[in-house]
């Protein structure tokens, strides 16, 4: 993944990371600094759909729960950050992202061997 960043602010001293979407510029005020990556969703079928206003109504749609990058600043290690729908939001360091997929690789796959 190519960033999206045109040019370098004056404020920034670290170029963002290749994986950061955000589009910032000299007038960023300090809380829009931050490098974002694009999230990865996977919808949560086992939960009801939630119906999202559109223009002309409202759409029904999984729930989801997605993952990305953020960093407050290049120049700090980028935090794993873990969504569930509107309502959860958790940042996890490297390590920690890492011991939960290990966790849920473990669960799915006893689960997959419980209706072998």
């Amino acid at each position: 993944m190519t960033t999206v960043q045109d040019h370098q602010p004056v404020w920034q001293v670290t170029p963002c990371p290749p994986w950061c979407v955000a589009r910032h510029t000299d007038s960023d005020l300090i809380d829009e600094r931050e490098c974002v990556s694009a999230y990865q969703t996977v919808p949560t079928s086992l939960h009801a759909a939630v119906a999202i206003p559109v223009p002309g109504g409202r759409r029904m749609v999984l729930d989801e729960i997605r993952t990305g990058l953020e960093t407050p600043t290049p120049s700090v290690p980028a935090d794993v950050v873990l969504a569930v729908g509107d309502d959860t939001y958790r940042r996890l360091t490297p390590t920690e992202a890492r011991q939960l997929a290990t966790q849920l690789t473990a669960a799915a796959d006893q689960a997959e061997g419980a209706t072998a």
